[in-house]
């Protein structure tokens, strides 16, 4: 018998389908509101009392980052408008 044929393969159990893949390590280190998409870029999304807002996708961290700055700003500028 060849080793590695399709007969000694097993199948998968359920359990082990729908586990979700483990994130990328590089993911642990962004910041909140910042994730690393399939092409490379980071694309920004900040919470909001309403849901999340999207605020595009950026080629390096920092410019990642200061998207997420511009957006925690202008959602405390809408609490304070509330109040």
């Amino acid at each position: 018998m060849i080793r590695g044929s399709l007969g000694d393969m097993r199948k998968l159990t359920s359990k082990e389908r729908k586990k979700k893949p483990k994130r990328l390590a590089e993911n642990k280190a962004l910041p909140p509101g910042v994730a690393l998409t399939q092409s490379g870029r980071f694309k920004v999304y900040v919470r909001f009392a309403q849901g999340s807002r999207y605020f595009g996708t950026y080629d390096s961290i920092e410019e990642a980052a200061q998207a997420v700055e511009r957006g925690k700003r202008e959602r405390s500028q809408l609490k304070t408008e509330k109040t």
